[in-house]
This record gives C-alpha cells, sequence and structure tokens, in this order.
C-alpha cells in the first residue's frame, strides 16, 4: 500500500452503478461498461452515449464521456475522462505557509473500447487507454511540466448462464507498465541554521510507480420481475493491488421501466476495521434513484464516505 499512483483511475463512472454499491460486473449495459466491464459492451444495440459529473472531497471534480457503437465486426467505444484538483496553494520547506502562487494537478484518461459475443452467452471487451497525470509543477532544471504518461489496458467478460436471469461477469482493470514523471528535482540536503533554511543542492531523477491494478468478479439476477417491476440483485467482489479486498452489494427497484431507486453497501474485509467498536470504517453506503424517458436516463447517485464526508454524482445516458 501507498506505492501505486494514477489513484484517479479508481473514481468511478455511472451513478447507476455507483447507488448500488459499484456492485457493477454482470449489471453494466451501456456505454458506461466501458469504466468498469467492456464486457457489458455488447448489449448495446445500436449506439450509447454517457456523461458524468463527480464531486469529490476538496473541491475535486471528475468528468468522463463516453460512446459506444455496433458494428458488424462488434461494438466499438470512445471514452475521455478528466480530473481537476482546483487551484491549491504553493508551499515548499521554506515558505510552508504558501508562496502566493497557486497550482492545479490534472489527470486524463483517453481510450478506445471494443467488444463482442464469442457465443450465444459469453461476451469478450477491450479496453487500451492512455493515461497522464500532470503534476502542476515545472522540472527544476529544465522548466519543462512534469508529467508522467503509459499505456494501459482494461479486459472484461460477461457470462449469462441458463439458470434464470442469473448471469456473472469478470474484469481486469489498469493492467500496464510503471509511469514515471519525466525530468529531475533539487533534493534536500541539509538545513542552513544561520541563514534557517533548508539546502537542496542534490539533483535526483524521479521514482517510477505501478497503476492501481484491479480484479472484480461479480453476479446478478432479478429476484422479482412481474407486472411492469423488477428487483435486481448484484454483488461484486474486488481485488485492489494497493488495499484490502472488499465485497460490494447492490439493489435496484425499476417500475415500468421508468424510475428506479438503488441502494448499496461496500464491505471491506479488514479484520482491524471490524474490530473498531465503532464500526464506523467497515463498510460504507450508498443510494441514489435514476428516470428513464425516450431513450434517455438520468442517474444520481449519493455515496457515504464517514469522517470523509460524502460524494455526488450525476450521469445521463443516451441509447439511440
Amino acid at each position: 500500500m501507498g506505492i501505486v499512483g494514477a489513484q484517479f483511475l479508481k473514481l468511478e463512472v455511472g451513478a447507476r452503478s455507483l447507488a448500488m454499491g459499484s456492485a457493477s460486473m454482470a449489471t453494466v449495459n451501456d456505454a458506461s461498461a466501458i469504466f468498469w466491464n467492456p464486457g457489458g459492451l455488447t448489449s448495446v444495440n445500436r449506439t450509447s452515449v454517457v456523461l458524468s459529473h463527480m464531486s469529490w472531497f476538496a473541491g475535486i471534480n471528475y468528468e468522463a464521456a463516453a460512446i459506444a457503437f455496433r458494428t458488424p465486426a462488434g461494438v466499438f467505444g470512445v471514452f475521455v475522462g478528466y480530473l481537476s484538483s482546483g487551484e491549491m496553494e504553493v508551499t515548499t520547506v521554506n515558505d510552508q505557509s504558501g508562496t502566493g502562487e497557486t497550482f492545479e494537478k490534472t489527470d486524463a484518461i483517453m481510450g478506445v473500447s471494443w467488444a463482442r459475443k464469442l457465443t450465444h452467452n459469453f461476451s469478450f471487451g477491450l479496453n487500451a487507454k492512455l493515461v497522464r497525470e500532470d503534476y502542476g509543477f515545472s522540472d527544476d532544471m529544465s522548466g519543462s511540466a512534469i508529467v508522467a504518461q503509459a499505456i494501459a489496458f482494461d479486459v472484461g467478460t460477461q457470462y449469462q448462464t441458463d439458470f434464470r436471469s442469473l448471469r456473472m461477469g469478470l474484469a481486469i482493470q489498469h493492467f500496464g507498465p510503471e509511469m514515471k514523471p519525466k525530468g529531475s528535482f533539487k533534493d534536500i540536503v541539509g538545513f542552513d541554521a544561520k541563514e534557517q533554511t533548508y539546502v537542496t543542492d542534490v539533483e535526483k531523477d524521479f521514482k517510477a510507480y505501478p497503476m492501481p491494478m484491479t480484479f472484480r468478479a461479480g453476479v446478478a439476477m432479478e429476484l422479482f420481475s412481474r407486472d411492469n417491476q423488477e428487483i435486481t440483485l448484484a454483488v461484486d467482489v474486488i481485488h485492489p493491488s494497493d488495499n484490502v479486498e472488499r465485497i460490494n452489494i447492490g439493489a435496484e427497484y425499476t417500475l415500468y421501466n421508468l424510475l428506479a431507486l438503488r441502494g448499496g453497501l461496500v464491505f471491506y474485509a479488514d479484520k482491524n476495521r471490524f474490530d473498531d467498536p465503532n464500526r464506523t470504517n467497515a463498510y460504507r453506503f450508498s443510494f441514489g434513484a435514476g428516470i428513464s424517458v425516450a431513450g434517455m436516463q438520468i442517474d444520481y447517485a449519493f455515496i457515504d464516505y464517514g469522517i470523509l464526508s460524502n460524494v455526488q454524482t450525476f450521469s445521463a445516458i443516451f441509447n439511440l
């Protein structure tokens, strides 16, 4: 833990799945599948477009968009995501109260997707994406921007079983080489007691860091489907490379394919969290709603993060 970069890749897109506790491997079936499980793209009939906005902590915002369209060779997609930290004050070891300057860290992804049914029941999907982190600073020596970027891949599958509506999904996300910021920096070599300043003379290269590769597997099934009403239950198991495992559980109630109410829980597989007598960090909950009209779906999700407050996200999906 603590050695993995490109953390913005963990931010999830699509208010429907987020409201269901991010239990999405077997439920995503539109353009938002690009960000969860590209194998789900095979459910796109013609063209699907998703637009998403997330208000994160500390004024951080994450915007994402994707389009997926069916062709005789399968379903293809294009997607982008952009995170902005907002303006932050520049501090240094000698000006820890701030220099009066500001900077902004930005992260971005852009990529392409392809998915196809390999059998009547089995779907396969693939993302290839450029991951870029701009730290908002310039190199101490050359003055050029400090930027790290690399190519990463996501692979996903969905399988429709022959037992009622039971389906399964699996994905591996953010698989790729390590990222290394270009340039160098001056390291601290000592403290000048007379001048009461830190001395920074040693030039060093930035170190490389891996991306947050994640393994996801899940199942989903309609528990009730009758009289224009439907209840879906979904369960995912998540294994990140830089954190503890977790179990995501989500449910969705739909009425006349028009209104949807959703809720979810995320349980962390960390004994220390459950030993906490307050149990406030053992899980997090989410809820949300959606409405579908004339091929357009508007969704909202609220995710509670305890002492970190909450996160809200909106998304719009157009199935053309």
